[in-house]
């Protein structure tokens, strides 16, 4: 399964927000609250800035430690107003520029970004992160801006060539234009980085999961090696990640791998269920609710022909990753299973209307299936693909 656009956004956006920064005099009000809790900086930069008496450059520190905490828990626009009100009191920081240009991201703002990001490196040339910025930016603009999102990314690193954020980045904009070769390389470089700096903790989400940058890459690689064919390298990546990190994430991909080795490798045997039982308990027991965990033992109880069970473990999932549309149509087919056919219909519905991306991936079986016929032009499409998703949660062969 792989991750969605939202959930690069996700990563990027908690990558930056635990980077440099400098410390506030008032403890309370800090860079190390900040990255252990945003809510308590959030509060007590709040209490600092409402004490007053703070001179100039304390008061735009304490509002750039707010804002990053607001940004962090999505507090969007009252992370601009705080933004702003700080650049207007400190114009010449660049670091207020290059986060400025990071919520500018976030709207999809992207004349602000690259006027933000102009002025943090006019104010300080060389500054890696905001080629890091622009590379981000560049990188939503499809496979034509590829090339330039790359030049970016390849100056961040330049600048900053053991900071793992700019390589992690560079590595997923390769995978997404499916140079897999070159992202391999890529999760290689990173893999060889000293040790300290891909083992920090809660460093970077990957799955909704806050963790390593070794484990993160070490997933990402092994998921590249299965593309690419290299099936006993890809086995060996997951049964070295476990070694080194034996994590929720490590045991549930392993898990996942054995699941799904038969769509790599034609004529394979059946995968050993109690190996994949064993590896989802034990990444069960780290984190017992973490959804790709809870949707690869959902699968597991739906070949076993444990409905129930499987639907249980579904709806745990959802909580974790609701706008999943996958997980959600395979929660819909086990509904459907256990004769619950207008729940069934509903969560289908709402696979489409959560994951537009699944949507147009799950059309054309519609359509070859005859749910589905040809849409009019200038014609709402709602109505037809309600229908035909009703239609093939009737159809038990329909999946």
């Amino acid at each position: 399964m792989l991750q969605r656009s939202g959930i690069i956004t996700t990563f990027i956006l908690f990558c930056w927000t635990a980077g440099s920064g400098h410390a506030f005099a008032d403890d309370q009000c800090s860079v190390t609250v900040f990255e252990t809790n945003a809510g308590e900086a959030a509060k007590n930069c709040t209490a600092v800035l409402d004490g007053g008496r703070l001179t100039k450059a304390a008061h735009a520190e304490a509002l750039k430690i707010r804002v990053r905490a607001l940004h962090r828990m999505g507090r969007l626009d009252e992370a601009i107003k705080d933004y702003e009100k700080a650049l207007s009191i400190a114009p010449d920081d660049p670091e207020l520029h290059l986060r400025r240009g990071w919520t500018a991201y976030d709207q999809r703002d992207f004349d602000t970004v690259f006027a933000q990001a102009h002025g943090a490196l006019k104010l300080k040339p060389g500054y890696a992160d905001v080629y890091g910025l622009i590379g981000a930016a560049l990188s939503l603009g499809g496979p034509e801006k590829f090339a330039q999102a790359k030049v970016a990314y390849d100056e961040a690193i330049r600048l900053q060539p053991l900071e793992p954020l700019h390589r992690f980045n560079r590595l997923w904009l390769l995978k997404r234009n499916d140079f897999h070769q070159e992202a391999i390389q890529e999760a290689d470089a990173i893999l060889a980085l000293p040790e300290p700096l891909i083992t920090r903790p809660s460093a970077v989400t990957s799955y909704l999961r806050s963790t390593t940058y070794r484990i993160a890459v070490a997933m990402e690689r092994a998921l590249l090696l299965r593309t690419v064919g290299r099936i006993d390298e890809a086995r060996q990546a997951y049964d070295r990640a476990i070694e080194l990190d034996p994590d929720a994430q490590t045991f549930a991909w392993r898990a996942e791998f054995r699941l799904t080795q038969a769509a790599y490798i034609p004529g394979a045997p059946p995968p050993s269920l109690d190996a994949v039982q064993d590896d989802l308990t034990k990444a069960l027991a780290l984190a017992p609710d973490y959804w790709f965990s809870l949707n690869q033992q959902a699968h597991v109880h739906f070949i076993g022909h444990q409905y129930e069970l499987a639907a249980e473990e579904y709806a745990r999932a959802l909580k974790g990753y609701p706008i999943n549309g996958t997980m959600r149509w395979k929660y819909a087919i086990t509904l459907r299973k256990l004769g619950r056919g207008e729940e069934a219909a509903a969560e289908a519905i709402t696979s489409f209307n959560v994951d537009p991306g699944f949507m147009e991936e799950k059309l054309g079986v519609l359509q070859k299936r005859g749910y589905l016929a040809a849409i009019p032009p200038d014609t709402d499409p709602r109505p037809a693909l309600m229908d035909a998703v009703r239609a093939c949660m009737l159809d038990e062969d329909c999946g």
